[in-house]
């Protein structure tokens, strides 16, 4: 069939469609284009610019009239923009104004009459209602707040609540990524910074993995220097499913780690739209052949695990990813179906299999810095060892199969701190 009649036969099936579908999944579009967008101000390193396109991703997914970003400024104690009518520089008071509420408190606010409670953004026209939102960095510190006025179709929604919430979210990962930029080229605080860099990347690690019944799911990882480019991370998804993500930037340090905390961003908010390994990797994909400089790349894998076994997987470069279907079955060293991100601008990929962990069954997830650790004699340690640990390993959880290969592999390159950064990922079906 023609990809015309493809395209007018879609469009047909469309418009049968309920109302209320095509509304949820406009939404749902509209969303997605959101987290796209905002991801990409990672890539922006002015912050003139990094402002500009905050506010204007602001206004339009908020179908607003302006948009403006305060920021904190602890010398003075008050919040304040340079992106003011004329050019000049406002200052915002903390503690007698709208966004200095939502700065003190932490709380989204709108305020319908913006003109009864002068708290319209100097621009143009009093709005007829401001919807603010704070916004925090990774350690929840908050370093200012983003505005939007004059909704164009009448009042904020409940769900433009938590659409600014989101689009703040991204916004000061952003803005605290050319904060430790800025700091790093100015060389004099680098070591504070990298140390503030630890402890944002620190915050990506899940406190405690969150539990679903039938499943033990455990991660572990260890940077080669301050900061490192790899992660691992477990969410639950909003259909209670649980999300479990591998990742390894080229290279280690600061440049890595902020690499890697967009990524984990991303599919974090995406796979609210949408839980398909396959389909997540493909965003992320376009979204860091865009951003990463030439040569740069990321390794990534990415499970949906349901409480009965079920697992869809992806992995883009991250393998071999080592499987055992059920207990006292053997190991499979099962490669990568897809490229590492960032490579080309569509990601090239096979359709991995959905498997099913029965009783016994275990997924385990680990980047190249185990398998190429060196010893003395610059020997890696293999996947043939990961291999041959594993089977010898019998019935045991995840946490045992994780302390086993970190202290394997550690006695085997004959020093803690490692050469390349680790991580390592275990899922498991209970008996």
């Amino acid at each position: 069939m023609r990809p015309v009649f493809k395209k007018l036969r879609a469009s047909r099936r469309r418009s049968r469609a309920p109302r209320t579908v095509r509304t949820a999944s406009r939404r749902s579009a509209d969303r997605m284009k959101l987290v796209l967008d905002i991801s990409r101000l990672m890539a922006v390193t002015d912050l003139v610019t990094l402002l500009t396109r905050i506010e204007e991703a602001a206004a339009s997914f908020l179908d607003a009239e302006r948009a403006r970003v305060l920021l904190h400024d602890p010398a003075r104690g008050d919040l304040w923009t340079s992106r003011a009518a004329g050019g000049g520089e406002v200052r915002v008071p903390c503690d007698s104004s709208l966004a200095g509420e939502v700065f003190r408190t932490g709380q989204v606010r709108e305020v319908p009459d913006v003109a009864a409670a002068s708290a319209s953004l100097d621009e143009g026209s009093p709005a007829r209602s401001v919807l603010c939102a704070p916004l925090r960095d990774l350690d929840q510190q908050a370093i200012g707040v983003v505005e939007v006025a004059g909704k164009k179709t009448g009042s904020f929604t409940p769900e433009d609540r938590v659409s600014i919430e989101l689009l703040a979210e991204h916004a000061a990962l952003a803005i605290q990524r050319f904060r430790l930029l800025l700091a790093a080229t100015r060389g004099s605080e680098l070591r504070k910074e990298m140390e503030l860099a630890q402890r944002v990347q620190a915050a990506l690690i899940p406190a405690s993995p969150p539990r679903l019944p039938g499943i033990d799911a455990l991660g572990w990882t260890q940077a080669a220097s301050v900061t490192g480019g790899d992660c691992y991370d477990l969410w639950k998804l909003p259909d209670g499913r649980l999300a479990a993500c591998v990742a390894d930037a080229s290279g280690h340090g600061l440049a890595a780690a902020l690499v890697i905390s967009q990524v984990r961003s991303v599919l974090r908010a995406l796979s609210e739209i949408r839980a398909d390994p396959e389909w997540l990797l493909a965003r992320v994909n376009a979204r860091l052949a865009e951003d990463l400089d030439d040569g740069r790349f990321v390794t990534a894998f990415l499970a949906v695990i349901a409480s009965d076994g079920g697992v869809q997987w992806s992995s883009a470069g991250q393998g071999p990813v080592f499987l055992r279907t059920a207990a006292g079955v053997p190991f499979q060293a099962v490669p990568a179906p897809a490229v590492p991100l960032g490579v080309s601008s569509d990601l090239i990929t096979d359709v991995a299999q959905p498997v099913r962990l029965d009783p016994g069954g275990m997924l385990v997830v680990m980047t190249d810095g185990l398998f190429e650790a060196p010893d003395a004699a610059g020997e890696f340690f293999g996947a043939a060892r990961v291999s041959g640990l594993l089977e010898s390993m019998g019935e045991v959880p995840a946490a045992e199969v994780v302390r086993r290969l970190r202290d394997a592999v550690r006695a085997w390159q004959g020093r803690d701190d490692p050469v390349d950064d680790q991580t390592i990922l275990v899922v498991r079906r209970q008996a």
